[in-house]
């Protein structure tokens, strides 16, 4: 590690008190100046660190810049973690990286993508600084017919992460994007990495889109869009990928969506269902495989997987 990237990951562990400069020297075997010049490049790179006479550094708790070392001392388990100014996609780059063998838990994380991809061939509006743009490598005992379960199961535990820092609820729309306000401010895409030698080196990549302070979205859904407004990025994106890998184990009992249906707010309401063909219906249940049953005009029930769904009451419209 650099002498920046060692003095950024103490000033995190001390955040919000004073550490001498003399102290980081001794620490890290360096010179008193190669401290200065880490500290210099820091607050370069947004990071609100004051310095005082005889008090020395500090990284103010209102300090809000994404990094490996802000997100790495909060993950309960030993992660690699990769942050990028800017990336095409979050989900190719994990892609590429789970193909170059990536272990689980696996977090990359863009500033802004330029390239950011929703379900169905959509684009994820992706701007600079004020969203977080996530990806994390998955490896879940399920099978290719139980994606959905990743899928419920990541919704599920980004939504219980933002209402831990905003205190007000997120609520889901089946099957992968979350609601605060009336309004969509996470969307979540699931993909696939397979071995294609037969082999059982099967990871998913879970990306997910998390509008901040994001505004001026573009007019086709700017009706629709909202943010969660400021939060901590750095301990967002570490209780997202810690939940994660806590659920992933469990995904084959499907225990998680007891708790999801209690979110996902299309459940006893009339949907319109868009997929080749679009119809009114009513949703009645998630079934154990994570999908949507419907209840038809006639009574009948079937259930939805991968057809979109969007709720026809106005406030979500």
């Amino acid at each position: 590690m650099s002498v920046k990237s060692n003095v950024l990951t103490i000033l995190e562990e001390r955040k919000g008190d004073s550490v001498s400069g003399e102290e980081l020297a001794i620490t890290l075997g360096v010179s008193r100046t190669a401290v200065w010049k880490a500290v210099k490049s820091l607050i370069s790179d947004g990071h609100d660190v004051t310095a005082t006479t005889n008090k020395g550094y500090v990284l103010h708790e209102k300090s809000n810049v994404l990094s490996v070392e802000g997100i790495s001392r909060l993950l309960e388990k030993e992660c690699d973690v990769f942050v990028y100014d800017t990336l095409v996609s979050t989900n190719d780059t994990a892609k590429i990286k789970a193909i170059e063998g990536a272990k689980e838990g696996t977090v990359v994380v863009a500033k802004e993508q330029i390239g950011g991809k929703g379900r169905r061939g959509r684009s994820f509006f992706s701007p600079n600084d004020s969203g977080i743009y996530m990806s994390v490598i998955l490896s879940p005992d399920v099978t290719p017919e139980d994606s959905t379960l990743i899928t419920t199961a990541s919704a599920l535990v980004t939504a219980n992460a933002i209402e831990d820092l905003i205190q007000k609820p997120a609520s889901i729309k089946w099957v992968n994007d979350i609601y605060v306000d009336g309004k969509k401010c996470v969307g979540i895409l699931t993909e696939g990495v397979f071995d294609l030698d037969g082999g059982n080196n099967h990871k998913i990549i879970v990306g997910i889109g998390i509008n901040l302070t994001t505004n001026n979205f573009p007019s086709d859904f700017a009706h629709r869009a909202g943010n969660i407004g400021e939060v901590s990025k750095n301990l967002l994106v570490a209780k997202i990928v810690n939940g994660l890998l806590k659920i992933s184990s469990t995904l084959k009992d499907s225990k998680h969506l007891t708790e999801y249906k209690k979110k996902c707010f299309l459940l006893g309401k009339e949907v319109l269902v868009c997929g080749k063909e679009q119809y009114i219906t009513f949703a009645r249940d998630i079934d154990e495989k994570g999908r949507l049953v419907v209840e038809l005009a006639d009574g009948s029930t079937m259930t939805l997987n991968n057809e979109e769904v969007s709720a026809k009451l106005n406030e979500y419209a």
